[in-house]
């Protein structure tokens, strides 16, 4: 990250920022708030609320761990619901919310055979084989000729 070097030569009106604010923006985030809730309870702007990550590195340390305290509430809230601990728990909200905050999605790709024939070759058979898992496939998936012994 960068920071602001020396202070002396700094330009526009003093910052608003004090030390207490970590406290704040710890207190919040664990309840599960999020960075921009953080900056409308300390009256400031979402750029403002960056700016003070780039320039005070405690600051910056203290968003961390608040995001981190913020999606491990999330996440127990979850936990809680499953087991039937959380009345009126609305798991499509849930769902959304983890989504939109957390970068959550569905982990269904739509994949057929031949992608993964092909991810098979490039990656498990080496290039001094002759044959190909195509071939290899191709192959074993026809009916067997059984001998005739007359």
């Amino acid at each position: 990250m960068k920071y602001r070097k020396n202070l002396l030569f700094m330009t526009g009106r003093p910052s608003k920022y004090k030390p207490e604010y970590c406290n704040v923006a710890i207190k919040l985030m664990k309840k599960g708030h999020s960075k921009q809730s953080v900056a409308g309870r300390l009256g400031i702007s979402r750029d403002t609320l960056y700016e003070w990550c780039r320039t005070y590195p405690d600051f910056s340390d203290t968003i961390k761990v608040g995001e981190m305290m913020s999606y491990a509430y999330w996440e127990e809230l979850g936990m809680k619901a499953m087991m039937g601990k959380v009345k009126g728990f609305r798991p499509s909200f849930w769902i959304f919310t983890m989504k939109a905050r957390f970068g959550w999605r569905d982990n269904s790709p739509v994949r057929s055979l031949e992608d993964d024939i092909g991810k098979l070759e490039r990656e498990l058979v080496p290039n001094k084989l002759q044959i190909t898992m195509a071939q290899i496939i191709k192959k074993y998936s026809q009916p067997h000729q059984v001998p005739v012994i007359s």
